[in-house]
């Protein structure tokens, strides 16, 4: 071996411990919390659905990269939830820290540098088994599934289905969420957080369109669902993470529904209450709670009908759900059945950002 690929390769094996350093640094830095309320289980049912952005990828990813003297990895992990109701994807994202200094609160693909003879594969499994120590799943329980090259920008496909990950609470410094479909394409934010560009860019890429929903096996799209959620005291946010909305009845609708709303909607009903008496304690209107929280939820609404007062009760009847509009331009969507609804993640809200009333111009933030 001559001086100079002596010298190459002690440069890539440098680089190599120093990724694999900071990378662990990070993941074991006290600040960050693994989520709780986290289940693995090693058992997986029979799937009834098939992902069509599979068959869009490639395989030898380290004989790709290797064709570029440098380039960055992306890496996709999916995780599909089986539901009662149906299966959905969602994508594993790094959250960056509110302290960061160019990207504060930035939700986006785990990513690195490489260059050339760099271990590409060897590092990207690194990562994923520091990603299932985090949600405290047995390590290797995911499959690679291939990639997709962009101007040596590489977004590398990793399937973490059998792994089974319950509603948990996640907080402002958790660095690891699962994000719907909904989210990425139609909101570009998750709890208030923005998502990254360059991730909802690449989905909305006219030939990565396979990679955002699901099909049957009767090769029907399966329904996404969209992201509702509902404000609490913190008294009711573990029951009703566990078992959902419950049914109820208000004034725009003659029958009984299950009620969710978006996120700044939410963190009203959270933090301030127009009840006489919250928990036992006399208070004035507008009163914010000791403790409040948010539940992110997943939604099929099916087949939908925009409220109308003038609609026929028999034609309310026949609808999977309700789109009401509001005078502060916040939806509410009220579900006809249980099934609808599918708790992700518990939140407790920044209460030093609450001031005397809710305000739709604000801007309100979990803790």
């Amino acid at each position: 071996m001559s001086d100079d690929e002596s010298e190459f390769n002690e440069r890539i094996d440098a680089m190599y411990q120093e990724e694999r350093d900071a990378l662990k640094e990070y993941f074991n830095s006290a600040s960050i919390k693994a989520p709780s309320r986290q289940e693995s289980d090693e058992t997986t049912s029979k799937s009834n659905y098939t992902y069509p952005g599979l068959n869009l990828l490639d395989d030898d990813l380290e004989y790709c990269a290797n064709n570029y003297e440098s380039g960055n990895i992306h890496i996709c992990i999916y995780y599909v939830t089986e539901t009662e109701k149906m299966p959905f994807l969602q994508f594993i994202l790094r959250k960056y820290d509110e302290t960061h200094e160019t990207k504060s609160d930035l939700i986006t693909f785990p990513s690195f540098e490489y260059v050339r003879n760099f271990p590409v594969m060897n590092f990207s499994n690194y990562i994923l088994d520091i990603m299932h120590a985090a949600y405290k799943i047995q390590s290797g329980m995911y499959e690679y599934k291939g990639f997709v090259n962009k101007d040596n920008q590489f977004y590398v496909f990793y399937d973490f289905s059998k792994c089974v990950i319950n509603v948990h609470d996640l907080y402002r410094m958790n660095d690891l969420w699962l994000v719907t479909m909904d989210e990425i394409m139609n909101h570009s934010k998750v709890c208030n957080f923005p998502l990254d560009p360059a991730v909802t860019s690449f989905f909305s890429d006219v030939n990565n369109i396979d990679f955002i929903y699901l099909k049957d096996d009767d090769n029907n799209i399966i329904e996404t669902p969209i992201v509702g959620y509902i404000g609490a005291s913190s008294r009711h946010l573990d029951f009703i993470s566990c078992f959902g909305v419950s049914e109820t009845m208000q004034e725009n609708l003659p029958t009984p529904h299950y009620y969710f709303t978006d996120y700044q909607k939410a963190i009203k009903t959270a933090g301030w209450s127009n009840k006489d008496n919250v928990e036992g304690n006399a208070v004035e209107n507008n009163f914010k709670y000791s403790k409040g929280g948010i539940i992110r939820f997943a939604l099929f609404v099916g087949h939908m009908k925009i409220y109308s007062e003038n609609a026929k009760e028999d034609e309310k009847a026949s609808y999977d759900s309700m789109y009401i509009g509001s005078n502060d331009s916040h939806p509410l969507w009220a579900l006809t059945h249980y099934d609808q609804q599918y708790p992700l993640t518990c939140h407790y809200i920044n209460k030093t950002l609450l001031g005397k009333e809710w305000s739709n111009n604000d801007e309100y933030y979990i803790i």
